[in-house]
């Protein structure tokens, strides 16, 4: 029987979309061990929203190598 993957990985997994293929299957494997640590269903639709929030700068960051500056 296959393992079922924990809740919300489907949406991880579509926005690590944002990031180059060498670095995408290391972000979701972290991803996926932080949910299966959070306790309560709300405690992980919590991470992965706010995983959601930060992909854009985290994504930037990856790509260019580089910090975005703050305005």
């Amino acid at each position: 029987m296959p393992v079922k993957a924990p809740l919300g990985v489907g949406l991880l997994h579509g926005a690590a979309g944002l990031l180059p293929s060498a670095e995408r299957e290391d972000w979701l494997e972290e991803q996926r061990g932080y949910l299966v640590d959070l306790p309560s269903r709300r405690a992980r639709w919590g991470w992965v929203l706010r995983q959601l929030a930060a992909m854009p700068r985290y994504a930037y960051t990856v790509r260019t190598g580089r910090e975005k500056e703050t305005a």
